[in-house]
Parts: C-alpha cells; sequence; structure tokens
C-alpha cells in the first residue's frame, strides 16, 4: 500500500512513512533506501533524519553515519519523542551508551515541553 502511494505520489512523506513501515517490517536495508530517497525530496525534514538514524543503528553497520544523520535531525529541532527514544534504546543496544544518554535526555526534554 505504501509502496504504491510513494510511487504515485513521489514526496517525502510517501517515501518517509514507506521506510517507517520498512523499519517495522524489519527491512532494514530497504527502509535506508527508501528513507535516503525521502531526504533526497526535502533535506529539512527532521523525522526523515531520524528514522534514517533508527535504520542505520538497526541495519547494524553505519554507526558512523547514524551520528551524523542524529546530529542533523537534533540541528533540525526533531521533536518527535517517541522516535527518539527508540534512537536511545538502540544507541544502547550497539554499545554507544554516552550518545544514547544524550539522545534520551533530549527525547524527555522534548516531551517535557510538548
Amino acid at each position: 500500500m505504501f509502496e504504491m502511494c510513494a510511487s504515485n505520489y513521489e514526496t517525502a512523506f510517501s517515501y518517509m512513512n514507506l521506510g517507517v513501515a520498512c523499519l517495522y517490517l524489519k527491512e532494514f536495508e530497504n527502509a535506508e533506501k527508501v528513507l535516503s530517497k525521502a531526504n533526497i525530496f526535502d533535506t529539512s525534514n527532521p523525522n526523515v533524519w531520524g528514522y534514517m538514524t533508527l535504520a542505520m543503528l538497526l541495519n547494524g553497520k553505519r554507526i558512523n553515519s547514524a551520528f551524523q544523520a542524529l546530529k542533523e535531525s537534533i540541528r533540525l529541532g526533531i521533536e518527535n519523542c517517541d522516535l527518539m527514544l527508540d534512537i536511545g534504546r538502540e544507541l544502547a543496544a550497539v554499545g554507544q551508551n554516552e550518545t544514547a544518554k544524550k539522545a534520551l535526555e533530549y527525547a524527555l526534554t522534548t516531551r517535557a515541553h510538548q
């Protein structure tokens, strides 16, 4: 369904949602590819950068790229607390405890201001 939508309506939003669907289906490489396409359509969407971070972490081999994507999502003012919590958990799972702590603190601070 999302794939049909994304191919018929090529927007950052449609590709981002297709990427999120791939993440939940544990198709991490596909998620990363689709989210990269979403990023081409809109480089200023902090949620796309955040989901790219999560895809890279779950894919297990792109830690440095995930850090860069996370940094960009924060620079752009990401407000998706649940996504930041997921990113924090995955950072902890790959042993990046200090960055995980910062991501979790960011999520909690953002949630407190909503």
